[in-house]
């Protein structure tokens, strides 16, 4: 009877370590779920020679790791001025701009520097950050 005990209160006991496994990496799969890493690529381009107008530009193209489209932004310094748009991955391997469903650029990475697909102005030094973002 004591021996039936035992292995009773021991079968009980590894069934609930088991469950308490299970939740545990459950728990831990939907947390991952929802941490998306978000890839902030920017940098800085001149326009100068382009359009002979004195603009240095800050581009900054943030998507989510598998995203072929997003949100970018581009601030013009020394004024107030930030443009706003879509960016979305081509067939052909570039990347197009959008403001107001309206293309306004291209950008193609070749020899390993981003180009403006139809000025070759390179955008300088251009970074890749990773950072973690909860969505609730």
């Amino acid at each position: 009877m004591e021996k039936n005990r035992k292995q009773i209160i021991i079968c009980a006991a590894i069934v609930a370590c088991v469950c308490v496994i299970s939740v545990l990496i459950t728990y831990n799969i939907l947390q991952q779920k929802n941490h998306l890493t978000v890839e902030l690529y920017y940098g800085t381009f001149d326009f100068s020679e382009y359009q002979n107008v004195e603009s240095i530009n800050k581009l900054a193209i943030i998507h989510d790791n598998d995203e072929k489209q997003g949100e970018y932004e581009m601030e013009i310094e020394n004024t107030d001025k930030v443009e706003t748009g879509i960016w979305k991955w081509n067939d052909d391997g570039y990347i197009t701009l959008y403001q107001d469903d309206k293309a306004v650029a291209n950008l193609v990475y070749m020899n390993g520097k981003y180009l403006f697909f139809d000025a070759d102005v390179e955008i300088q030094k251009l970074k890749r950050i990773s950072e973690t973002a909860i969505v609730k």
